[in-house]
């Protein structure tokens, strides 16, 4: 049969299949170490990405700390000034009346945590009432502004 197949010109036919499947197998195995290499390339990109996150919340985290360090002096300023003024304003009493009757988040239970509610209501008290400042600060400048150089009070809004 091979005789036969070679007299008709078949046997080069054969030969080319032969050289195709053969460079097929060799196109997928360097398709392979080729894919191997992105891989390899691709964990280390990846490993690269999550140590410079982990890096960043680790400054974002010192960041926040440090800022919540700074705060807490002035909060306690704030307590030790409310506290030193002995008389109240129609206004703060009206602030302290609405503090008392927001639902407290612990609800009824022992005397820590009332004390805790009493805490929460306090930063309430103070949180509205800085509000109600820079309320006011914020009218007074508008105000100002107003009179000296209208257009730039519109161009801001």
């Amino acid at each position: 049969m091979t005789n036969m197949l070679k007299r008709r010109g078949r046997p080069k036919q054969l030969d080319n299949i032969k050289l195709r499947r053969m460079q097929r197998e060799s196109a997928e195995a360097d398709a392979d170490s080729v894919e191997a290499a992105e891989v390899e390339d691709l964990k280390e990109l990846e490993g690269r990405l999550m140590n410079a996150i982990r890096d960043g919340l680790k400054e974002v985290n010192q960041y926040v700390e440090s800022l919540g360090n700074q705060l807490t002096p002035i909060e306690n300023e704030v307590r030790s000034l409310r506290m030193s003024v002995p008389e109240m304003s129609v206004r703060d009493a009206g602030v302290l009346d609405i503090a008392k009757q927001m639902p407290s988040q612990h609800g009824e239970g022992n005397d820590e945590e009332d004390s805790s509610s009493k805490d929460e209501t306090w930063k309430k008290i103070v949180v509205l009432r800085m509000m109600t400042w820079k309320k006011r600060v914020v009218i007074k400048k508008m105000t100002w502004k107003k009179r000296v150089v209208p257009r730039m009070m519109t161009l801001k809004r």
